[in-house]
């Protein structure tokens, strides 16, 4: 610890303000990560490209720093460029979060402030310090469930595999509005592997077992007595260079992927979908993001598995609104512009709890426009529903919940409804 006192003590290049030394001019010494008590270096050295001995590249190192930020492991994360006579070395200045919840469960389902649920749990965020997450959860009320899941971002090093696991149970009110209220029994186990290329690209594969009970005298199930036995398999692929995930303000997000669903003494259907983001960062902190994404689906698709404008993909200006179908278009623009800069907050001294320190507080403005097109039995020979809106609103960003938004919308005939909304849109 001595020798990282006398580098502070001799000055810090920090690397958004003063210039650092160009990339070939200077290599790196040495790379050196302060605050990371529990998170073992190998999980931070991973995500870098420098290396010690490579020639000193400013563009890489912030790049380095964002990837760690988007681990979800530390509430902040700063990095500082040090000169000296072999080089330069990069100070890496962590703040970890707490990463251990036992919590009291209080949530609302479908974005929809009416269907509360209520329960416990505990996830473990950060499992022996390999950000292995582990989580075990109940909750009562609105669609009662039990979910264990399992999650390792890092497997294999040489090959890059992760791994994934969930177990499932739940009740849920059926969300078709074509019938009165019924409920759905789901119970399921579904494994998840994935490789990664490179820093931002995944392909991934998974399969898994579902059954889904319906009351039988609705002749709703593929088999007589209510119940269809599910087995899917899965592909996708992702590309993700977003600076902040949180909080995109320049980068791609890409998602694909297909799912084949074979259901017992039945035909199969199929799921095909597409999720396109951008996010272009404008003069004075600006950011224009946008968004397209295309759902499709092939074969008889059961009730239980249609597909929504409502629920989890709504439209701002319809957003109690619920259609249903088989295909989906949706897309969006949103301008966004930073009412207060991100700053950071303690509320324990600097010799207390580090979880309750640099704690992230900023205030967004966005002005949005949201459309969509969900469509029964085809494209081109079904009944086609189109909805769109548009609004403005504020977004508080807040340490572990990310951020609310606060928004009024519109639709296109003028009829307005104020919204309270967890997380980015998109």
């Amino acid at each position: 610890m001595s020798g990282i006192s006398l580098l502070l003590l001799g000055g810090a290049l920090w690397l958004q303000g003063a210039p650092a030394p160009a990339a070939d001019s200077a290599l790196i010494a040495t790379i050196l990560f302060i605050g990371n008590d529990h998170t073992r270096e190998e999980i931070l050295v991973r995500e870098m490209q420098q290396r010690a001995g490579d020639p000193f590249d400013p563009r890489i190192a912030e790049a380095d720093r964002q990837r760690i930020e988007n681990l979800r492991l530390f509430t902040r994360v700063e990095l500082q460029v040090l000169p000296g006579a072999d080089g330069v070395t990069l100070l890496y200045l962590v703040n970890e979060r707490w990463y251990l919840f036992p919590y009291p469960l209080l949530f609302i389902h479908d974005r929809d402030w009416s269907k509360l649920s209520y329960g416990a749990g505990a996830r473990h965020e950060n499992f022996r310090g390999r950000n292995i997450t582990l989580l075990g959860n109940f909750w009562l009320g609105y669609d009662p469930a039990v979910n264990l899941t399992y999650s390792n971002p890092w497997i294999h090093s040489r090959h890059r595999l992760a791994f994934s696991a969930q177990a499932s149970w739940s009740r849920n009110e059926n969300l078709s509005p074509r019938y009165n209220g019924f409920k759905e029994r789901h119970a399921g186990l579904l494994f998840g592997l994935s490789k990664r290329f490179g820093y931002y690209t995944r392909a991934s594969v998974g399969a898994g077992y579902r059954e889904v009970r319906l009351p039988p005298e609705l002749g709703l199930t593929r088999s007589a007595a209510g119940l269809d036995r599910i087995a899917q398999f899965s592909a996708g692929f992702t590309y993700d260079n977003r600076d902040y995930s949180a909080y995109p303000r320049h980068g791609w997000f890409v998602d694909a992927g297909v799912s084949l669903r074979r259901v017992a003494a039945a035909s199969d259907y199929l799921f095909a979908a597409c999720d396109l983001r951008r996010y272009q960062p404008l003069p004075g902190g600006g950011i224009l993001a946008g968004r397209v994404r295309l759902d499709a689906s092939s074969g008889r698709v059961p009730v239980h598995s249609l597909l929504y404008l409502g629920y989890g993909e709504r439209i701002r200006g319809h957003f109690r609104e619920v259609l249903e179908g088989e295909q989906r278009l949706l897309a969006g623009a949103e301008l966004r512009w930073p009412i207060i800069r991100p700053r950071f907050f303690n509320l324990v001294p600097e010799d207390r709890l580090g979880y309750l320190r640099n704690l992230p507080f900023a205030l967004h403005g966005a002005l949005f426009y949201d459309t969509g097109l969900i469509a029964k039995s085809g494209w081109a020979r079904g009944e086609q529903q189109r909805r769109g809106g548009f609004g403005a609103g504020v977004a508080v960003q807040l340490p572990y919940v990310e951020l609310i938004r606060f928004e009024r919308a519109w639709d296109l005939s003028g009829r307005g409804e104020y919204l309270i909304d967890m997380k980015v849109w998109f």
